[in-house]
């Protein structure tokens, strides 16, 4: 069980990477040309899991800030559509150009009706970010990935 969590983790870190050097670099590159105040980035919308066994979308309930604990919800479906629920998730927060991890760990609890809470996200420096969840449930185990870039 552990290789596969760490297996799912190594293809989220990869994914991330591809993701960013596909989009969001050029995003926040034409944000800066425009000399426009930098603007938080983040793709927490509708998303399949890496396997395809579940699909989540996140909801920052606070502002997305450095320095700052946060609380997240998210709803899990599995392909077909159906609620999971009691599900165990671990969520990491980690930067992926640098290998940094949050310094403090985020802690995801169950809180009905196949929503979900993630407390304590926090980001201690700006950049990038890739918040990843590994999902342990009925239809098994299987990771999805979400970025965020905190400008300067």
């Amino acid at each position: 069980m552990m290789a596969g969590l760490l297996g799912s983790l190594v293809f989220v870190l990869v994914l991330g990477a591809l993701l960013y050097s596909s989009g969001l670099a050029n995003a926040r590159s034409m944000d800066r040309s425009r000399e426009a105040t930098p603007s938080v980035y983040a793709s927490l919308g509708h998303r399949r899991s890496h396997n395809h066994r579940y699909f989540a979308e996140v909801t920052a309930t606070t502002a997305l800030k450095v320095g700052e604990r946060q609380r997240w919800t998210f709803r899990l479906n599995r392909h077909n559509g159906s609620r999971v629920s009691d599900a165990t998730v671990i969520a990491l927060a980690l930067m992926p150009e640098t290998g940094t991890r949050a310094t403090v760990q985020p802690r995801v609890s169950y809180a009905g009706g196949g929503v979900y809470t993630i407390d304590d996200v926090m980001f201690s420096r700006h950049g990038w970010w890739t918040l990843a969840l590994i999902v342990d449930g009925k239809a098994g185990i299987d990771s999805l990935a979400f970025n965020i870039i905190l400008p300067e």
